[in-house]
């Protein structure tokens, strides 16, 4: 991603800025495609990490006139190391933190970055005052992003992230069956992955097998993952 970023840089700033004159707020679908296509070139962008571009990108979310493209600065943004990620991540929870919808989004963003430390924010986004641990909506827009959508940092060969959605379906399934063995869906594909990070899957797939008093829900669902 970052090459493409790198060596199309001009062709996505002419892009950007010939949509950034044009009207993209109504709701045909050729504006839903040029707000597409104008988030899509801020996104590689950012993805370089120059100053000017990244400024573009706050100043989209400030600006923003349609959801799309405030989550788009924030998706764009969502990735990168410069302080001002965690600035718009700070303003936007700000402006929306009375908006269930939508902070669930902001949980979503964060969960499936692309960043070396997702797995630590995950885990520190939990304890977020706005997440409800109850609430199935709160835990999808988290732990179901992170593990379905996030293979890079799921898969990562420690295990950890393995590990962190292991224990969450474990205690969910005390409270919620349903939602918690919607999570086993992160294991699914497991026989897919190489030697290594299967025996991890295999050694929680075992762990949540070994939990006394474990639902039918979840235990039908681990059992055909390790024996099917």
């Amino acid at each position: 991603t970052r090459e493409i970023a790198l060596r199309y840089k001009n062709e996505f700033a002419n892009i950007y800025a010939d949509l950034s004159k044009r009207d993209t707020s109504g709701f045909t679908p050729l504006a839903a495609g040029l707000r597409a296509l104008k988030n899509t070139a801020l996104y590689y962008l950012s993805v370089t990490e120059e100053e000017s571009h990244l400024e573009l990108a706050i100043r989209q979310r400030r600006e923003a006139k349609t959801m799309t493209e405030e989550l788009g600065a924030l998706e764009a943004l969502s990735n990168v190391s410069a302080p001002v990620r965690d600035t718009a991540f700070e303003e936007f929870y700000a402006k929306w933190k009375h908006e269930t919808l939508v902070i669930n989004k902001w949980f979503t963003v964060q969960a499936v970055s692309t960043r070396p430390d997702t797995l630590e924010r995950v885990r520190k986004l939990a304890t977020d005052p706005l997440f409800d641990k109850n609430n199935p909506n709160k835990i999808y827009s988290l732990y179901t992003a992170f593990c379905r959508y996030n293979q890079l940092r799921f898969n990562d060969p420690s295990g950890a992230g393995y590990r962190l959605i292991a224990d969450q379906i474990l205690e969910i399934d005390e409270r919620n069956p349903q939602v918690a063995s919607s999570l086993m869906a992160g294991f699914s594909h497991w026989r897919k992955l190489d030697g290594k990070r299967q025996a991890l899957i295999r050694t929680e797939l075992e762990r949540i097998l070994a939990k006394p008093g474990l639902s039918s829900n979840v235990y039908e669902l681990a059992s055909k993952m390790l024996n099917g």
